[in-house]
């Protein structure tokens, strides 16, 4: 496609009709794309996109989750967090302040949250048969 435009209209105006144009020839969405998986005779059907390594964290985090919650010293979701060492940016540091501290504590909370849930909600589907 070729586009011929004057360069003595405004730069507005050519932002605005190239947005136009870039609209009804470009119609994909932002984000990876959902795989689309036909009718599947497989024993257990794939139900999503996911990742080896995503798994694998899933089920390591998981798996020291609930080792921590059979004791009598409970270990906070962030102290999970830096012990796997999962957000590189989220590592807590000796010259951070304590807002600092309390911000990377909760991304860090936030995030194990996320792969426990997750995780959970794979081990009941895989017992109904759905994986992962």
């Amino acid at each position: 496609m070729i586009l011929k435009i004057s360069l003595e209209m405004d730069k507005k105006s050519i932002k605005k009709i190239f947005n136009q144009i870039l609209k009804k020839r470009h119609s994909t969405k932002r984000g990876r794309p959902a795989q689309k998986f036909g009718k599947s005779t497989a024993k257990y059907p794939i139900n999503q996109n996911f990742t080896i390594d995503n798994l694998r964290i899933g089920l390591e985090i998981y798996d020291l989750y609930k080792s921590t919650r059979e004791g009598d010293e409970k270990m906070k979701l962030w102290e999970i967090g830096v012990e796997k060492r999962i957000l590189a940016d989220s590592m807590p540091h000796p010259s951070d302040d304590n807002g600092e501290k309390l911000l990377k504590r909760n991304r860090l909370a936030a995030t194990v949250s996320r792969y426990i849930k997750q995780t959970e909600r794979r081990i009941e589907n895989v017992g109904k048969g759905i994986f992962p």
